[in-house]
Parts: structure tokens; C-alpha cells; sequence
């Protein structure tokens, strides 16, 4: 749905096809479409009368009739140990939104958010601990994109759905935003240098694989049972087992012909240990093909101001620690001598709280 001001839309809320048909119901030409989203998407104006190979007449009607922003950068930090900056946005019911800028050599990463505050709840996750206040718009996810960009002086390359909320609840408005982001004539990030991470919602995960977006897909899952996930993840929120999770993932990957990410964050005493990583590696012969493309993402738990909170509906406190940095190397090499692709994702903006898990309040 559009969000509006006043009498005023939010231009950014339009998909990109509907812009010929507002221009013509205008009485333009509907050619004039192509300049407005060259302008929008490629050039990041933030106000109509910046587009100067458009009419002024036309420019007057948009701005009379949409708005361009609907975020301001409320709050910005940057590491001082890698660069990466944490960024606070207010929308306009004054909700804060959180995404993170990860530069490196030759890449310009964002991690961007669905929603304000989080509905799963995952007791290692300081969004999770942020109430769910509503999802995003299109066009507040790509606005993210947008500011970062303006902000930063660089061209985006690559986007992760990783910051608060979770993506695949909030269905229309990221399947939306990933077309824009993917589209030649919007923003041209390329397909496998956007991530979607999920939790696990599985008849949604087999109904995005029938999008044919070929982003990649990430599982949250962190666990090789549904045992060891529970202590994790409510079961009263996230339903699915494991073994559905990863299944319904895969048929999302050999749909679209990319590679599946499973994300396992270690945590020290919870599921680190030898016999829980041999059934990591059980789970994963019983269901993987040789010829299916999967890497595993080990990473450490970061520490956040609410890594003791209680998960609605546990009956026991559990406190979660950081596993030793041998352990992380234990468990890479066990995994790769069994022919498993596995890699260390480094924490990215831990002393800023941007790091995995650390974007709430």
C-alpha cells in the first residue's frame, strides 16, 4: 500500500511499471516514464525539480502530488575497527529503522531491514527484542538503498536482507523491492550479490522460489535438530522442523540455480559441541545432492544488551556465550573434511553494535 502525507504519495511506494500509467492518466507522454525512473532510481534525486529533461509542467504535478523521502538519517556511527556504519532512520510515524554499510576493498554492501522490530523473537537477537511495530513499504526498503548511497558517495553492489525484521513476512513489499534492485534500469545489482535471509517460514520460502528472482537464499537455522533450534527460535512462532526448512530451501535453490546458504551461529555450550556438528553433517548428506550448491556460514554469537532475555513461551533462562575462536576453526576444518563448504563470516561493526544479531535500540 502507498504510504501518504497530507494529499501527498509516497513516489518510491509505486512500482516501477505503474509510473507510465500515473503519466499518462496525466496527460504526458507515456515515454516520459523511463526519464522519471532514470532520475528516481539512477540519479537519486530527492526532489522533482531536479529533473531537468523533464517538462515543468510535469515536474509541478509530481510534486504537488508525491514526496520522494519519507526517511532522515536519525542517528549514524561508524567502526573504528573496519569502516562499517550503522545507520538510524526515523520514518515518518517517528519509527526507528536500523541498516548497516559494510565497505571493503572492492565491494559496497548494505544490510537493510523489513520491518520495525521483529515478530520471531530469536532469543540471540537484539531486534527480536524490539516489538514488532509494522512492516516496511517498498518503498522505505529501497529508500534504504537510496540513502546509503547518497550518504556514503558510493554505488551499492550488493544488498543483504539481514537487518530487523524478518523478510519473508513482510512477502509483497521485499519480493517487490528485489525486482527493483535486481532491474537493469533501477539500481543493476546483480542477482547473487543480493542475500535473503530467513528463519525458515516454509510455505513462503516454495512460493518465493516460484518467483524466479535468483537472489540467493540464506537459512537461519543454527541447529541440526529441532531439539537444540527450540532453545533458540519459539517453536510457537516458527512452526516448521528442520528437516522441512532445509528441504523447501534446496527446492528454492535448484528452482533458481543458485547457491544455498545455511547460517549457524555458534554459541558456546549450545551447539558446539562434536556430536551436535556430526548431526549437522547427518542432516546435510540425508538431504543434500552432489550436485546442489551449499555453503555453510559459521558464526560467532556477538554479544548484545539482551543476550539473557527470556524467549516468550521458555520456561528457562539461558544465558548465551561466544564460543572460543578455536572452536570456530575446529569446527570449519570438520566440516570441509567432509567435502562441506564452509566459511567464517568475521563480525562486521561489533564495537558499533552492527554486527550479526546487534541491530535493535
Amino acid at each position: 500500500m502507498t504510504k501518504e502525507t497530507g494529499a501527498k504519495k509516497f513516489f518510491l511506494d509505486i512500482e516501477p511499471d505503474g509510473i507510465e500509467k500515473l503519466i499518462v492518466a496525466a496527460g504526458h507522454d507515456a515515454y516520459r516514464a523511463a526519464q522519471i525512473v532514470t532520475w528516481v532510481y539512477q540519479k537519486q534525486c530527492d526532489d522533482f525539480s531536479t529533473c531537468t529533461n523533464i517538462p515543468a509542467d510535469l515536474r509541478t504535478y509530481l510534486s504537488q502530488h508525491y514526496y520522494l523521502r519519507s526517511m532522515t538519517i536519525a542517528g549514524k556511527k561508524m567502526s573504528a575497527i573496519d569502516g562499517t556504519v550503522r545507520y538510524e532512520f526515523k520514518t515518518r510515524d517517528n519509527l526507528s529503522v536500523f541498516a548497516v554499510f559494510l565497505p571493503t576493498r572492492d565491494r559496497r554492501t548494505v544490510c537493510i531491514s523489513s520491518q520495525v522490530g521483529c515478530p520471531i523473537q530469536c532469543r540471540f537477537c537484539a531486534s527480536g527484542a524490539v516489538k514488532m511495530k509494522r512492516n516496511l513499504t517498498r518503498g522505505e526498503i529501497v529508500e534504504q538503498v537510496l540513502a546509503l548511497s547518497k550518504d556514503t558517495g558510493q554505488r551499492i553492489t550488493g544488498v543483504l536482507f539481514m537487518g530487523m525484521g524478518e523478510p519473508l513476512l513482510n512477502y509483497n513489499a521485499v519480493v517487490s523491492s528485489v525486482r527493483s534492485l535486481t532491474d537493469f534500469h533501477q539500481f543493476g545489482i546483480g542477482r547473487r550479490h543480493i542475500t535473503l535471509s530467513t528463519v525458515g517460514i516454509v510455505p513462503l520460502i516454495r512460493r518465493l522460489a516460484e518467483e524466479q528472482l535468483g537472489v540467493r537464499l540464506a537459512l537461519s537455522l543454527h541447529a541440526p535438530d529441532d531439539d537444540v533450534r527450540r532453545t533458540l527460535i519459539s517453536e510457537r512462532v516458527v512452526p516448521f522442523r528442520i528437516v522441512d526448512i532445509l528441504e523447501a530451501g534446496l527446492f528454492y535453490s535448484r528452482k533458481n540455480k543458485t547457491r544455498l546458504t545455511l547460517e549457524y551461529i555458534v554459541f558456546d555450550g549450545v551447539n558446539d559441541d562434536m556430536k551436535t556438528m556430526k548431526s549437522f553433517v547427518d542432516l546435510i548428506a540425508r538431504h543434500v545432492h552432489p550436485t546442489d550448491l551449499l555453503q555453510v556460514n559459521l558464526i560467532a554469537y556477538n554479544d548484545t544488551v539482551h543476550d539473557s532475555m527470556h524467549m516468550e513461551g521458555s520456561k528457562t533462562r539461558l544465558r548465551l556465550a561466544p564460543p572460543r575462536r578455536e572452536t570456530m576453526e575446529h569446527i570449519k576444518n570438520f566440516l570441509i573434511k567432509r567435502d562441506i563448504l564452509a566459511i567464517i563470516r568475521e563480525p562486521k561493526g561489533a564495537d558499533i553494535e552492527a554486527a550479526c544479531g546487534q541491530l535493535g535500540f
